[in-house]
């Protein structure tokens, strides 16, 4: 039901890459393996953000999201990055931290992989974009679930999902 809405380039993008449900192992894309792991009873937007992660190197023009994380980005340092207790795939307690702004669709999508809030800023005190490693996975399940508030409310992420999987 969720693969059936979306578009023949995503699809064809999906085409080798394995999906494995029903796992222990968590919701999850592993890249190396090029696996989806779904777990029992997932909801579509779950299928939807994991489905986000595999497309993103095969659809997605690196350059392109470089330059749309860099201008949300722009102006934001470490006073922006918030950090939070989140649950590690095997269940565990974490510390997590991201970026709070009104320009990113929700505050998973700011989530920035570090080990402290120092680690958050590239060598220059910016926010280091090379570690949001949500940004198209929640633009694209948003996209798949709120096209026309996105276009309306996020229009460059709208176009950029809109151009990469269409």
């Amino acid at each position: 039901k969720a693969i059936r809405p979306m578009s023949g380039k995503v699809k064809a993008a999906l085409k080798n890459v394995k999906i494995k449900y029903g796992t222990l192992k968590g919701n999850g894309y592993r890249p190396a393996e090029d696996t989806i792991y779904l777990e029992d009873n997932v909801s579509k937007m779950i299928i939807e953000h994991e489905v986000g992660h595999a497309i993103e190197g095969k659809l997605f023009d690196a350059g392109k999201v470089r330059e749309i994380k860099q201008q949300l980005t722009d102006g934001l340092g470490i006073a922006d990055i918030r950090q939070m207790t989140g649950i590690s795939a095997d269940g565990k307690k974490q510390t997590v931290y991201v970026v709070e702004s009104p320009n990113l669709i929700d505050i998973y999508q700011g989530r920035i992989y570090a080990d402290s809030r120092e680690d958050c800023l590239d060598a220059e005190g910016n926010i280091d974009i090379e570690k949001m490693d949500e940004f198209i996975s929640v633009a694209y399940q948003y996209y798949m679930d709120n096209p026309k508030t996105m276009k309306k409310w996020f229009p460059e992420l709208y176009k950029l999902v809109k151009e990469s999987i269409e």
